[in-house]
């Protein structure tokens, strides 16, 4: 089982044609490893589960299937990827943004390093930071979100505990935790270097077209820059897997 890996993800209702799109995308760049998807019909060049009634509102779905399905299969890592995401070519060697960690998830802006308070999803980007800090983060705060991730096979009980806990945690402070949030927490509690999880060590590998610059075009296996939304700082990527927000 030591380095078999899979992608997979949850497509249902009108998340079924980017996910078709999403493979078909991957195929034709090469990609041949399995895609498990859970859904509520048949997709194309994937193995199809039957998609149980999830409550999907904060996306804390992804974690439910991911302790009640996939780690029922005999997979090591389980790569998610969302539904509007597109392969532009092969990731390469896609496990070693995992360090020695057991998860992998994309850290953005640096909040601990902001001087300005912004808004983010209901709750200041201080505030933030002051929440995970006293949920036991001991290393700089960094923005998180999960169109993609990784995670090993191994570890999946204790993601879902550190996410389920800080929810929890969020919620008796007066705040409601995404699952974007949760996963940031397990994984900067689990890892013990948070800036080799930061977008600029892999911008070959992942990135989100937050401002939506392929709008109209399909995306290209080409360099194009990635800004940081609260901070403004540019990064030029040119990542094998593009979440596309907008699509």
């Amino acid at each position: 089982m030591s380095q078999r890996y899979c992608y997979w993800s949850v497509a249902t209702g009108p998340y079924a044609a980017p996910m078709e799109r999403c493979i078909a995308s991957a195929r034709e760049s090469g990609v041949f490893k399995e895609f498990h998807v859970l859904t509520d019909r048949p997709i194309e060049d994937c193995e199809c589960y039957d998609a149980q009634t999830v409550e999907k509102t904060d996306g804390m779905f992804k974690l439910i299937y991911l302790k009640a399905g996939m780690s029922k299969l005999l997979f090591y890592y389980f790569i998610w990827v969302d539904a509007d995401s597109f392969f532009v070519r092969n990731p390469r060697n896609v496990l070693e943004c995992l360090g020695k960690s057991p998860i992998h998830v994309p850290l953005t802006t640096n909040l601990s390093a902001l001087t300005e308070d912004k808004s983010l999803k209901g709750i200041s980007t201080r505030q933030y930071s002051e929440l995970m800090t006293s949920a036991g983060v001991q290393n700089p705060v960094y923005l998180s979100a999960s169109s993609f991730w990784i995670v090993q096979r191994q570890a999946i009980d204790r993601v879902v505990e550190l996410a389920t806990h800080f929810r929890a945690f969020a919620k008796e402070k007066g705040f409601a935790a995404d699952v974007s949030a949760c996963l940031g927490y397990a994984m900067q509690m689990l890892c013990a270097n948070p800036e080799a999880h930061r977008l600029n060590a892999r911008p070959d590998l992942w990135a989100s077209d937050d401002q939506n610059h392929f709008e109209g075009v399909m995306p290209e296996n080409a360099a194009w820059r990635f800004a940081d939304r609260f901070t403004g700082e540019k990064l030029e990527v040119n990542p094998s897997i593009i979440h596309l927000p907008h699509s």
